[in-house]
């Protein structure tokens, strides 16, 4: 999306404000302006934001209102351009407070760094007040919930993210030595008080060849995340025979999974092809020995699995039809095949579980205890398991994300890395629909994606079915590739 409008002459009017030999000044004008964008977000979302969230809901549901009418379409879709617009106006002022840093940037002395690592904590604070609320979001209708922290956490990822790029354009010695020392230490301080490691983690990926010595000091950290996130600042700023050499013990010798993942990806290390005669999953190839599998069951699963035949009557007349009546494989039929044949195919030896996506809007897991086995008596749970499995209800991909990362060790929300995650794939099937929870806006579910992705590192596949429209495609396409896993849209059995 293009910068806001309203942003663009206040940055110009603080450019003109920031000579490069006007540091202090150019801090407190910075602060100035900064706190004019505050106080109008503030403003907005006291007068304007629960109106316009609810305008947005009404947008999401209007094609339903008229079902029954006449001239309505077999298929109806959600319309998602509200929530859509709701999330952009917000991340407009995080896109604007991005501006003001860089412009900050262009003073490049030590009140400019100082200034911007200060802005920089202060952000990861509110991401991190953020965060607790998304992890206690509860609906507030439609199975929606509040979208005003998602939307704000969204803006504020986009300042973090221009306020890294402000540090990185830094080059004055002073500078530079204040943010690997003073500046690290604020980062420190600010990570403790919010039990994450986000500030330390964003001055590592301000990193440039002329501060390398702060990533080169942090590759030995004790926690997994600094250690991924400085050897990715080396291999960006300080390519060489040194960095290949740190790299390449990583990949040998760092006792976390994660940290060998990443290190490999800097290396470019291409990732096998799958064996001839794998399991297969919907024709992904599966070689996994611990899986995940998170089956979408909401009420739309009771459709067919074929699209074609699936336009040819509405929702409404398709739930209407008795089981027993029903002489085609619904979506739920076919993603109960797949899974059935997939764990069959599986080695004795293999680990996995399933989570049902829509069980009273609550994940229910087929193992409270872990991953089971592929045995004889693990496939006999899993059938039973499955053919319980009813169409209704809804879990957002999101949150089943979320636990699935939780199953696999590493709380969403949380700092620690497992050395040995307790699966190393996840398998996410469902109609790409993020009709809700607390992210209804495909960028944003991408964005909480990738930064967990980063950490985390277990590939995730996707399988859409429906024909749903956007953002449907982009988000099951998203979610793959940003990991790592492999996409398909079935549209017939």
């Amino acid at each position: 999306m293009c910068p806001s409008r309203r942003a663009i002459p206040v940055l110009l009017l603080l450019a003109a404000a920031l000579p490069a030999s006007a540091g202090p000044d150019a801090a407190k004008d910075y602060r100035k302006e900064l706190g004019k964008v505050v106080a109008r977000q503030k403003t907005y979302e006291k007068e304007k934001l629960a109106e316009d969230q609810r305008a947005a809901t009404d947008v999401l549901v209007a094609p339903w209102r008229e079902r029954g009418g006449p001239d309505a379409p077999k298929v109806i879709d959600y319309d998602f351009s509200g929530f859509s617009e709701f999330y952009e106006r917000i991340a407009d002022y995080g896109r604007e407070k991005g501006q003001l840093a860089v412009a900050l940037s262009e003073a490049n002395d030590e009140a400019a760094a100082t200034q911007l690592v200060e802005s920089l904590v202060a952000c990861l604070g509110e991401i991190a007040v953020l965060d607790r609320e998304l992890c206690e979001a509860k609906p507030l209708s439609r199975g929606i919930s509040d979208q005003g922290p998602g939307a704000r956490r969204y803006a504020a990822w986009l300042f973090r993210d221009a306020l890294v790029e402000a540090l990185g354009k830094l080059t004055d010695p002073k500078a530079l030595a204040y943010l690997a020392k003073k500046g690290f230490a604020a980062a420190e301080d600010g990570d403790r008080k919010n039990r994450s490691a986000h500030a330390r983690v964003a001055l590592l990926d301000a990193v440039t060849a002329a501060s390398a010595a702060l990533a080169t000091a942090q590759a030995a950290s004790k926690e997994p995340r600094l250690r991924i996130a400085a050897l990715q600042a080396l291999a960006r700023a300080a390519p060489g025979p040194a960095t290949e050499a740190l790299l390449k013990s990583a990949v040998a010798e760092d006792p976390c999974f994660a940290v060998r993942a990443a290190a490999e990806a800097q290396l470019g290390e291409a990732k096998p092809e799958a064996a001839e005669g794998a399991p297969a999953f919907f024709g992904i190839p599966v070689e996994a020995q611990r899986l995940l599998i998170l089956l979408d069951t909401s009420s739309p699963t009771v459709k067919p699995a074929d699209v074609e035949l699936m336009k040819e009557k509405s929702y409404s007349e398709w739930r209407a039809v008795a089981e027993k009546d029903r002489t085609w494989l619904t979506q739920l039929a076919l993603m109960c095949t797949e899974t059935r044949d997939l764990l069959g195919s599986l080695p004795a030896d293999a680990r996995f579980d399933l989570l049902d996506l829509g069980d009273g809007d609550r994940v229910t897991a087929l193992s409270q205890k872990g991953l089971i086995a592929a045995d004889e008596a693990g496939r006999r749970r899993a059938v039973e398991f499955l053919a319980g499995l009813v169409p209704g209800g809804y879990v957002s991909q999101i949150e089943a994300l979320w636990e699935a990362s939780r199953r696999i060790g590493a709380d969403p929300f949380g700092t620690a890395l497992p050395d040995a995650p307790q699966a190393d794939l996840v398998i996410l099937v469902s109609n790409g629909v993020p009709h809700g929870g607390p992210l209804m806006h495909g960028p944003a579910i991408l964005d909480d994606v990738f930064r967990r992705h980063r950490f985390l590192r277990v590939p995730i596949h996707t399988v859409r079915v429906d024909d749903c429209a956007a953002p449907a495609d982009d988000v099951m396409k998203g979610i793959a590739e940003l990991t790592g896993g492999r996409y398909v849209h079935c549209t017939k059995p």
